[in-house]
């Protein structure tokens, strides 16, 4: 089990929103498969067909409140998610 803040520094991320002191015990990409999502971090791939940006909306609304990305996203939008903000998110879910 990792802080997300943990993470942050793993990842050589910055936590653009949120809360570091978040317990993380389940990496997910795919918004269809979330089990523990309170205790979920999503990653946003990016690949040629699909951009995993695309999906947190979806995520969100299934309660993951964590998230990598490597672009924008309008953070107003979710008001108790925490972002790490990264500059290839693969290569960080791979770390």
């Amino acid at each position: 089990m990792y802080t997300l803040q943990n993470i942050v520094n793993v990842v050589n991320g910055v936590l653009i929103k949120g809360s570091g002191n978040v317990e993380i015990t389940e990496l997910v990409y795919d918004s269809r498969t979330i089990s523990f999502a309170e205790r979920s971090l999503f990653f946003a791939l990016q690949s040629s067909r699909q951009d995993g940006h695309n999906y947190i909306s979806k995520a969100y609304q299934k309660g993951v409140r964590n998230f990598v990305v490597s672009k924008q996203v309008a953070l107003e939008k979710f008001d108790d998610g925490n972002f790490i903000l990264v500059a290839d998110v693969q290569k960080s879910l791979q770390v």
